[in-house]
């Protein structure tokens, strides 16, 4: 998703950047900086990332081959954590 907005918008969101796409519910989320007085924008796109297979979220970091293949960094890290296999 990209959000196009005015300046004072785009410093408003920014130390909720990170956490902007899990309320939103978007894959990944890009703040544009747009001009003075211009209308908010908002386009969506079908993003390119895969579905972590724990947790269902869409995530560039989903591991595509080895002992973590269809996880996500955070899952994989709470299953190493929890002592359960990574892997199976």
């Amino acid at each position: 998703m990209t959000l196009t907005a005015p300046q004072a918008w785009i410093d408003r969101l920014e130390p909720y950047r990170d956490e902007l796409p899990g309320f939103l519910l978007v894959a990944s989320l890009a703040l544009v900086p747009g001009t003075d007085g211009q209308e908010p924008a908002v386009v969506v796109a079908r993003t390119p990332f895969a579905r972590c297979e724990r947790c269902w979220t869409y995530r560039a970091d989903v591991a595509a081959e080895g002992p973590t293949a269809g996880l996500c960094r955070r899952c994989t890290g709470v299953l190493t954590t929890t002592g359960r296999s990574a892997g199976g």
